[in-house]
């Protein structure tokens, strides 16, 4: 998405009402802030290993300006593209998936009683909840033996 910015507006307030005219606009952004982010430090690893684009480029079994492309263009850019500077570096890339509704519900089970004990015991659980499915995860483990059968 281009966006042309009039002269002398507040960029902050320009993009504040991008985002409310498309709200999928501040999606869009900050995947472009990550992208760049990311090719920022595959620069500064190149720099550190005091590799030249064009050593970088025969690495990657391109030419020196793809290389030079890469580094300058604000582009979007391919997984394969980053893969392949990385290992040109002797790097890794690897990818996180971070899922901001995954949340920690608290919730109880219900223990049988111990034995020689009249009343029931509560043992304290969480429920992981993503999108409506749970998947139940005890906090702590009581013995099959303090269990009455």
């Amino acid at each position: 998405m281009s966006i042309d910015f009039p002269l002398g507006d507040d960029l902050a307030g320009y993009i504040a009402e991008a985002i409310a005219a498309d709200p999928s606009f501040k999606g869009t952004l900050e995947d472009a802030e990550e992208a760049r982010r990311l090719v920022d430090a595959l620069i500064a690893l190149r720099k550190h290993c005091q590799l030249s684009q064009v050593e970088v480029a025969k690495r990657m079994g391109v030419r020196q300006p793809t290389v030079s492309g890469f580094e300058k263009e604000p582009s979007d850019p391919k997984l394969s593209t980053l893969q392949r500077y990385a290992r040109a570096l002797d790097a890794r890339l690897r990818l996180v998936l971070e899922v901001p509704t995954l949340r920690e519900v608290p919730t109880w089970h219900r223990l049988s009683s111990y034995r020689g004990s009249a009343r029931d015991h509560w043992q304290p659980a969480h429920r992981s909840a993503i999108s409506g499915c749970c998947a139940l995860r005890p906090l702590s483990i009581v013995r099959p033996s303090l269990r009455r059968a």
